[in-house]
């Protein structure tokens, strides 16, 4: 792993391979994400870098695989909500309704627990491309970044690169420095 600081640029030349494998590249890009929290404000930024078609197809396929138990989820916090709220209205201070409300919790729980079972199910079947879409995630990153202003000038911008060589490069396209090497 290596970090790279530049200056915070409105756009980033970028190497001419997959940020993650160094295969050639297509026109697919993989944005990485970075804020940064100063006074009284939250900055965004974003960064495109290239990945090769096999690394997009391994995040699409891991967004395809866990958006379902998302929705579930959701749908059940939601019929959750809703059978408390009716419980509350139609149940009026009877001496059942605590325990309405813990079975109703009980159940809820559970469908939580069922969904959480079947997601690690489903991410072991797909293992390989569960793997390799961690692997894109993890590729590169923005560790910190300061907008360009009156006191700190061009701004900066850190990244971290799982990749050394590719790191090094992105550094001389950009005229940025590479920091020190990082050891996990």
């Amino acid at each position: 792993m290596v970090r790279v600081s530049t200056a915070c640029l409105s756009s980033y030349q970028s190497v001419n391979r997959c940020v993650v494998c160094g295969n050639p590249t297509t026109t697919a890009l993989f944005p990485v994400h970075g804020s940064s929290n100063s006074y009284k404000r939250i900055d965004t930024i974003t960064v495109q870098f290239p990945i090769c078609n096999a690394c997009d197809e391994a995040i699409h396929s891991s967004e395809a695989l866990i958006k379902p138990f998302r929705r579930w989820g959701w749908l059940s916090f939601l019929a959750f909500i809703l059978v408390f709220i009716l419980l509350s209205v139609f149940a009026n201070q009877q001496s059942y309704y605590g325990a309405l409300i813990v079975v109703d919790l009980l159940v809820w729980m559970a469908i939580m627990i069922m969904l959480g079972v079947l997601r690690s199910i489903a991410k072991r079947n797909n293992k390989e491309s569960w793997d390799l879409s961690k692997k894109v995630r993890r590729s590169v990153s923005i560790l910190s970044f300061i907008r360009p202003s009156l006191f700190n000038g061009s701004g900066k911008v850190v990244f971290r690169f799982e990749d050394d060589a590719y790191g090094r490069e992105f550094a001389q396209l950009n005229m940025g420095k590479v920091l020190e090497k990082l050891f996990s």
